[in-house]
């Protein structure tokens, strides 16, 4: 489906809505495995995710989005694929969490051929972020900067407070001796 740029989030809580709205979504996965269901729905169910509105909004005409909630909706397991672009919007944050999503509605997370896979630019990049690999984020992308997620980490981890040091900070080699400081 051809669709405009940002769209994202909208097509898929317009899938979303679509597979609520008739049943299609796996009830025994969702009430034993996920969280946040009711608030989901609620947001899914939204006027502004009716086809209709998403068509104005995505270029994909309503048909077509129905089509594809039923396509996915009613398969007995899906993938869900997607690449760089998804993530490198304002949005690609939740973007990537409404992918999740619909894979979790349908039971297309740990079920043979499903999933949710992203397709990056380099080996095992996706992997080494997830988990924390990159320089401002903790494993889940929360961000180094937070000081809730920072404690959360320091605490569970037992790192020095001197990690909060920036790599901005670090290679203008103007740190404030933020690398010699200790001061747990």
């Amino acid at each position: 489906m051809q669709f405009k740029s940002g769209s994202d989030v909208a097509i898929l809580n317009c899938i979303m809505g679509e597979i609520i709205r008739n049943g299609w979504e796996d009830k025994a996965w969702v009430e034993n495995r996920a969280k946040g269901y009711e608030e989901l729905k609620a947001t899914v169910l939204q006027d502004a995710y009716l086809p209709e509105n998403v068509e104005k909004l995505s270029g994909i005409p309503a048909e077509q989005l129905r089509t594809a909630a039923e396509w996915i909706g009613t398969a007995e397991s899906s993938a869900l694929l997607y690449s760089m672009g998804i993530t490198q919007h304002t949005v690609g944050v939740d973007n990537v969490k409404s992918t999740a999503n619909l894979q979790m509605l349908t039971g297309n997370i740990g079920r043979r051929g499903g999933g949710v896979n992203a397709l990056r630019g380099q080996n095992n990049v996706q992997g080494a972020c997830d988990m924390g690999a990159l320089p401002v984020v903790f494993t889940a992308y929360q961000k180094v900067i937070d000081p809730a997620a920072h404690k959360k980490f320091e605490d569970a981890w037992a790192f020095p407070r001197w990690y909060r040091c920036s790599s901005e900070r670090i290679r203008s080699h103007n740190n404030d001796g933020c690398l010699n400081r200790q001061t747990r």
